[in-house]
């Protein structure tokens, strides 16, 4: 007698390319006989936009309904969770409603637009007992769960320094700047967009090794015709009781091209992710012996939104064994994240609308 899969049902708080993105990787991809996915609701201010959205969208059992009412698309009892891929600016507002209505929540990076906002709905899920989590895909690569566990084995030694970059020349990308990634009343700029993948990167090699942050230095440039910073790049040290610093430093930008490598140097090699560090494929164990050791991932081969697999079947494996946090991807590392984004944004001035009005009230 076969067993009836989970199955979760995802309600959709956008209508933007990522979040067609994610649906599209959702819908098309098998997670095995025990679990099944549906994506029954999309919510958008723009009623026809929201149909337009469901229509693009495939679906073998199962009607889609179209809301323009966030009161209505939370209300809906069919929705387990809700996939927010609002602009970072209203992600906080979108979590905290869906969370209210004791929501499952998938919140695309970065988390919110700063740490206390963050704090505030991580309180409010384990409150109300439910399952949230940031959008971080690149943990879930099997690339980077390998690196990981060869790290934690040891077989770079002990790991000294570690080095990122991501970002692209946004003009040529988007040239209007009133996009998401330059309009500073969305919580645009390159460390919030480009940056919080470097940032988590060190921070998943540092917390897997136990390490503590201990120091954050940057340089920002702040464009003055969009009041958000186009370049960022710091320098986070991180100390272990061992004595033993980890220092890591990272590249976030819209004004160049970069090698969107991860570099991780250790006393006896390194390991090197070359290009797109934060969707991996393969990596390079390299050795001091100069040896050279090449390392494919496992399981769906990449395309345009494929990544994403990783991620949900993650967020299914967990939601049925009643966990309402991840271990991959920590509500404690997301905080301490977004804390030093929140440090960097302090020294350079860069303060978003929000922050300025809740600073004016007080």
């Amino acid at each position: 007698m076969s067993q009836t899969p989970f199955t979760l049902r995802f309600g959709i708080l956008s209508t933007g390319a990522i979040a067609m993105t994610f649906c599209e990787s959702l819908l098309k991809n098998d997670y095995g006989p025990n679990y099944s996915v549906q994506v029954v609701a999309v919510v958008s201010r723009d009623l026809e936009r929201g149909k337009q959205f469901g229509e693009k969208l495939k679906q073998e059992d199962g009607d889609m309904k179209v809301y323009a009412s966030y009161d209505e698309f939370f209300s809906d009892e069919n929705v387990d969770i809700v996939y927010v891929a609002s602009p970072h600016y209203f992600h906080y507002e979108h979590c905290k409603m869906a969370l209210e209505a004791k929501k499952h929540v998938l919140c695309e990076k970065a988390f919110t637009i700063n740490a206390k906002e963050a704090k505030e709905l991580v309180e409010l899920a384990r409150k109300n007992n439910v399952f949230l989590m940031e959008g971080m895909w690149t943990r879930f690569f099997p690339v980077s769960r390998r690196i990981i566990q060869l790290i934690q084995e040891g077989k770079i030694g002990q790991v000294r320094n570690i080095n990122v970059s991501l970002g692209f020349v946004g003009e040529k990308r988007n040239s209007d700047k009133n996009h998401r990634l330059y309009n500073i009343d969305l919580g645009g700029g390159a460390l919030l967009d480009c940056g919080v993948y470097c940032i988590s990167a060190i921070s998943m090699i540092t917390s897997s090794l136990g390490y503590k942050l201990s120091k954050v230095q940057s340089s920002m440039h702040i464009n003055p015709e969009t009041k958000t910073d186009d370049q960022c790049s710091g320098l986070i040290e991180f100390q272990h009781e061992n004595g033993k610093p980890i220092f890591g430093t990272f590249n976030s930008t819209f004004v160049n091209e970069c090698t969107r490598t991860l570099e991780i140097s250790g006393t006896d090699g390194m390991i090197v992710v070359n290009n797109s560090f934060h969707r991996p494929v393969s990596f390079s164990l390299i050795k001091s012996t100069s040896e050279t050791f090449e390392f494919s991932g496992k399981g769906v081969d990449y395309q345009e939104g494929t990544g994403f697999f990783y991620e949900i079947k993650h967020i299914l494996e967990m939601i049925q064994q009643g966990n309402i946090e991840s271990p991959i991807m920590p509500l404690s590392e997301t905080i301490s994240v977004m804390e030093i984004m929140d440090e960097i944004r302090s020294v350079h001035g860069l303060i978003y609308p929000k922050e300025l009005n809740e600073l004016n009230q007080q």
